[in-house]
C-alpha cells in the first residue's frame, strides 16, 4: 500500500480545522466519496489488525491484503512496504493524539500508492478504523478532517497566572493566547471545581518537582459550555522557573460517564418505584444493589442477605440452585415462604434472572404474594373440605392417599388405611331427625380426629363412611389404631338433651413401598370392613 520509499512523504495536517473530533458520520461520508475504499480495524498498539466491527459491516468494505490471508500477516506493518512502516507508525501516533491522521504507503506486492486515513472511533465503534484507498495519495484524498487538539501544554507562575499558552487553546476553548494569559487561571475554572483546584495547587507548590493530577472544567469563550480536562501539573519552579500544565481534553469521556450515571439513576428510580424487591448480586454472592422494598417484605432494616436467614431451609436450597443456574445462563422462578421476626409468614414469588455472563452477576426480583397465596389456600381448602364435618372431602382424601403412596414408593414406608362405616346410622336419623344426625357425624369426626397423629389424613367419603390415611404405620400399629377409633366412635354423645351412641365397623389395609394402587388399597379396606360388619352381626 503506497509509494516507494524514495518518493513517499508524510503529509502533516493543514491549518483547516474542524471544530469537533472525527465522528463515524465523517468516516462514512469519506467512504461514500471514494467508492474503491475499504477498511480494517487497528488495535491500541498500532500493530494488531483485524476485520471491521459488526457496526460497520455492510457500510464499509473489508480490506483484503493482496495475495495473502489475514492469518498469515501477524502485524499491520506486514501490510506495507518495509520502508513505509515508520511513516505509518508516525501517522498512528498522530491519530492517537488528535483522533485523525493520514499518510501514503505502498503494499509489498503492489507498486500503486495507497492513501491511508486513520480514524479514532473507539468511543463509537470500539476501535481505530483505517480506510485504504488504492491509487490515491493523501494529498489527493480531499478535505482533511483535522479535529480540535486533545492536549494543551501551558506554563504558569507560582501564583497561577499563565506565562505561556498553547496556540491550540483557541481551537479548544475559543480564547486567544493573549486573552488566556491576561487572567489568573482560576478565573477560567468552573465554580464547583475552584476550591479543589486551589487546594491541589497549594499542595503542589509545597513539593518541588512533584507531579499531581486532577480533573476540572474550563470555561469556553462562547459562555455556554464547559470543557472537561485531566490536568497533569508538574512543579518545575526550581528547575525552569514555572509550573507546567498538560491539559488532556476528556469532555467526551466525561459526557459518556454522565450519560451512564443518568441511566443508572433512571434505573435506580425505576427499581425504587417498583412494588417488588430488586437485588443485583455478583457471582460471588455480594449484594451490589438492593432497593428498599426488600426491607419492606422481610420486615427488617438490616443487611439484605438477612432475607435468606428468614427463608426455611428447603426454600433456601431452591434459591441457591436458581442462583447457580442463573450464573450458567438459565432463568428460574421460585415460590417459597419467609418468616419475619414476629413469626408472621410471607409468601414470595422470586424471579432469578441471568444477566448474560458471570461477570455481570444475577438480577433477583422478589414479589410478595402473601394475600393472593392466602386467598388461593382458602379457596383450595374450601374445595377440599367437607362442609358438614370439616374433614377432607372424598376427592381431597383420595388425592392425599395418592400422594402418600407416591412418597412411599421412594421411601419404602408402610401405608395403612382404615375404612369406617357407622353401624345402623339410619336409626339415628329416623329417631332424632337429620339435623341431630348431622351434628352426631360432626361430633364423631372430632372424636376420631383426636386419636390421630398430626400427619395422618382423615376424610369423609360420603354419608356415614370415613377414610383414615396413616403414613409409616405397619399392620401391628394399624390394629391398635383400629381399636382406638372404635372407642372414639362408641363414646356417648349429648346433643340437645339427647344421648346418642353409635358403633362402627372398621376395615384395615396395609401396603409397603407404595406397591398397591389407591383403588386396590381402598377396595381391600372396604372388603375387610364388610367382613368386620358381618362378624359383628354374628357376635
Amino acid at each position: 500500500m503506497g509509494q516507494s520509499s524514495a518518493t513517499t512523504t508524510s503529509t502533516e495536517p493543514t491549518t483547516s480545522v474542524h471544530a469537533a473530533r472525527p465522528q463515524l458520520k465523517d468516516l462514512l461520508e469519506y467512504v461514500a466519496s471514494h467508492p474503491q475504499a475499504s477498511g480494517l480495524s487497528l488495535g491500541h498498539n498500532g500493530l494488531d489488525w483485524g476485520r471491521l466491527p459488526a457496526s460497520l459491516k455492510g457500510r464499509v468494505a473489508e480490506y483484503r491484503p493482496l495475495g495473502s490471508s489475514e492469518g498469515t500477516l501477524t502485524s499491520s506493518l506486514d501490510l506495507m512496504h518495509v520502508h513505509d512502516r515508520r511513516i505509518a507508525m508516525s501517522a498512528f501516533g498522530r491519530c492517537w493524539r488528535t483522533g485523525f491522521a493520514e499518510c501514503t504507503v505502498q503494499a509489498p506486492e503492489d507498486a500503486e500508492p495507497h492513501a491511508l486515513t486513520m480514524w479514532d472511533l473507539r468511543d463509537e465503534v470500539g476501535t481505530i478504523v483505517v480506510i485504504v484507498v488504492p491509487g490515491l495519495t493523501s494529498t489527493e484524498a480531499g478535505e482533511r478532517v483535522v479535529p480540535r487538539p486533545r492536549v494543551l501544554t501551558h506554563t504558569a507562575s507560582d501564583s497561577g497566572r499563565t506565562l505561556h499558552a498553547d496556540p491550540a487553546t483557541e481551537q479548544l476553548l475559543g480564547w486567544t493566547v493573549d486573552e488566556f494569559a491576561s487572567q489568573p487561571r482560576i478565573d477560567f475554572v468552573h465554580p464547583d471545581d475552584q476550591t479543589e483546584s486551589i487546594l491541589s495547587w497549594v499542595e503542589m507548590l509545597e513539593a518541588p518537582g512533584s507531579v499531581s493530577r486532577r480533573r476540572c472544567r474550563y470555561r469556553h469563550k462562547d459562555g455556554d459550555r464547559w470543557v472537561w480536562f485531566e490536568i497533569t501539573i508538574t512543579n518545575e519552579l526550581d528547575s525552569a522557573g514555572h509550573v507546567r500544565c498538560e491539559m488532556l481534553d476528556i469532555s467526551e469521556s466525561m459526557a459518556a460517564f454522565d450519560a451512564l450515571y443518568q441511566r443508572e439513576q433512571l434505573l435506580r428510580y425505576l427499581t425504587e418505584s417498583m412494588p417488588h424487591g430488586v437485588v443485583h448480586m455478583s457471582a460471588q454472592g455480594e449484594v451490589l444493589f438492593a432497593n428498599h422494598h426488600i426491607a419492606t417484605i422481610a420486615g427488617t432494616q438490616g443487611d439484605p442477605m438477612e432475607f435468606l436467614q428468614q427463608v426455611p431451609p428447603a426454600d433456601r436450597r431452591k434459591l441457591y440452585r436458581a442462583f447457580d443456574r442463573a450464573l450458567e445462563g438459565f432463568d428460574s422462578d421460585v415460590e417459597g415462604s419467609l418468616f419475619r421476626s414476629d413469626g408472621s409468614e410471607r409468601r414470595c414469588h422470586t424471579r432469578v434472572r441471568s444477566l448474560g455472563s458471570r461477570e455481570a452477576g444475577v438480577l433477583i426480583s422478589i414479589e410478595d404474594i402473601t394475600d393472593r397465596w392466602k386467598q388461593a389456600c382458602e379457596l383450595a381448602e374450601r374445595a377440599a373440605t367437607d362442609s358438614l364435618t370439616g374433614l377432607l372431602n372424598r376427592r381431597a382424601v383420595l388425592e392425599l392417599l395418592e400422594q402418600v403412596q407416591e412418597e412411599a414408593r421412594y421411601s419404602g414406608a408402610h401405608t395403612t388405611v382404615a375404612f369406617l362405616d357407622l353401624n345402623d346410622f339410619k336409626v339415628v336419623n329416623d329417631q332424632f331427625g337429620h339435623r341431630i344426625g348431622d351434628r352426631v357425624l360432626a361430633a364423631i369426626a372430632v372424636a376420631v380426629r383426636s386419636e390421630l397423629r398430626p400427619g395422618d389424613g382423615f376424610g369423609r367419603l360420603g354419608g356415614d363412611e370415613f377414610l383414615v390415611v396413616c403414613r409409616e404405620t405397619n399392620a401391628a400399629d394399624a390394629q391398635a389404631l383400629s381399636e382406638r377409633l372404635r372407642r372414639a366412635v362408641e363414646a356417648e354423645i349429648e346433643i340437645e338433651g339427647n344421648t346418642v351412641a353409635c358403633t362402627t365397623s372398621c376395615g384395615l389395609a396395609t401396603d409397603v413401598a407404595g406397591s398397591m394402587t389407591v383403588d386396590a388399597l381402598i377396595h381391600q379396606a372396604d372388603r375387610n370392613m364388610y367382613q368386620d360388619k358381618n362378624e359383628a352381626l354374628v357376635r
